[in-house]
């Protein structure tokens, strides 16, 4: 388990009373007052203290029987085998792309399944990652979805965009969920992703086609797995993903001008009759089928409820169909909404 917080906790919880024996918590971090609304297993009086540590002494109570591993510490490249050697799953509940990733290549290499979950304001998705019952066949895994590792900073913390706690319960028992059917060896995510928004209550399921070209599924397996992961290190994660962007205010000043561009929403159904800003509506849950429909010439703004969605669209159509000409709305609706039309419901 990389990750004690929102979503560690209700993964933690639920698979130690389900009665999974054996449990490695690593997570550097330690108790803090403004995360106990999302992190429930801690109390006032741990601030301060390990969340490592404080986790453990929670699932002891819970479940005596179960074994508690603490690793007090940051997982990077030099521990991650030694660490993820000990247990037949990862949970992936960290909140960086630097960790996912790390995670992602690590279990690929040492055949690992990795059960992936991540969280932004009320959306969130789950997903297993290299999951096979047959040797060297593994399944999809997180290269296929997002190639290239873009700037922590691309998306902003829970701290900074701020998250629902609510979110982080439905999409950390998602990934307990995950863990129990893939220990049963009866996985339901394997090749999938949920994409959950809180809003409308709706679930999206988005299938993950293995990349011919993904650098990591094509990577031969060597007994020295350390090497291998610095060479990805050094040459796959140093890129970085550029992906233009465009603030509301420039957005305004483009329809104010008059000038040509394509507006494209890849949010959903639900959510463009709530509120929308006469896109074109591409859903992400379509954009497979659909990419096609998006010009590659021209300026293309493409926009969804806060501008993560948009942003992997972009990233997917660049890297799969060789788009150079998109640009993704910062902030999206929401921000248009705050900032220059507010008849734009919020949601």
């Amino acid at each position: 388990m990389v990750g004690a917080g929102g979503l560690g906790c209700p993964v933690l919880t639920t698979i130690v009373s389900a009665g999974v024996g054996r449990v490695g918590i690593v997570d550097f971090d330690v108790v803090s007052l403004s995360n106990l609304h999302r992190q429930w297993i801690y109390t006032e009086k741990q601030v301060g203290r390990p969340k490592a540590e404080c986790a453990a002494e929670f699932l002891r109570a819970r479940n005596s029987d179960c074994e508690v591993s603490v690793f007090n510490m940051a997982i990077n490249s030099n521990n991650v085998f030694d660490i993820i050697s000990r247990f037949d799953l990862v949970v992936d509940a960290s909140d960086n792309f630097t960790t996912r990733f790390l995670l992602n290549d690590a279990c690929c290499l040492a055949d690992k399944p990795l059960i992936f979950g991540a969280v932004y304001r009320n959306e969130g998705q789950v997903s297993l990652f290299n999951y096979s019952k047959e040797q060297n066949k593994c399944g999809p895994n997180y290269r296929d979805v997002l190639p290239v590792k873009p700037n922590n900073n691309v998306i902003p913390d829970c701290e900074i965009a701020g998250v629902l706690p609510t979110i982080t319960g439905i999409i950390g028992n998602m990934q307990a969920a995950e863990v129990i059917m893939t220990i049963l060896g009866k996985p339901q995510l394997n090749g999938w992703m949920a994409m959950v928004s809180q809003s409308g209550l709706e679930v999206s399921l988005v299938k993950i086609e293995k990349d011919p070209k993904n650098p990591i599924s094509n990577l031969k397996k060597t007994h020295d797995l350390q090497s291998t992961l610095n060479l990805i290190d050094k040459t796959l994660n140093s890129l970085e993903a550029m992906i233009q962007e465009c603030t509301v205010l420039d957005l305004k000043q483009m329809f104010d001008n008059g000038e040509y561009f394509t507006l494209i929403d890849v949010r959903e159904n639900d959510e463009f009759e709530v509120a929308h800003m006469n896109g074109k509506l591409i859903p992400l849950s379509e954009i497979q089928d659909r990419w096609s429909e998006i010009p590659k010439e021209g300026k293309v703004v493409i926009h969804c409820r806060s501008g993560v969605r948009s942003a992997n669209v972009i990233q997917f159509l660049s890297d799969q169909h060789g788009y150079t000409n998109l640009i993704n709305l910062k902030g999206g609706i929401l921000a248009w909404s705050a900032e220059i039309d507010p008849s734009v419901p919020k949601y």
